[in-house]
């Protein structure tokens, strides 16, 4: 079980993803399949490390 600390950044990270996911939702459209595979290995390593 985590704690509440835990729980806290977890969701920060969490809310700072969304962010990006707004940002980058915007443009995915626009590129190559090479970019969108670099973008899906940076958040998988992301969730990684959080533990999801």
């Amino acid at each position: 079980m985590i704690n509440g600390l835990e729980l806290s950044e977890k969701l920060q990270k969490l809310n700072e993803i969304d962010d990006i996911f707004e940002i980058y939702g915007k443009n995915l459209n626009n590129m190559d399949p090479d970019q969108l595979k670099i973008l899906e290995l940076d958040f998988s390593e992301c969730f990684k490390g959080m533990g999801v």
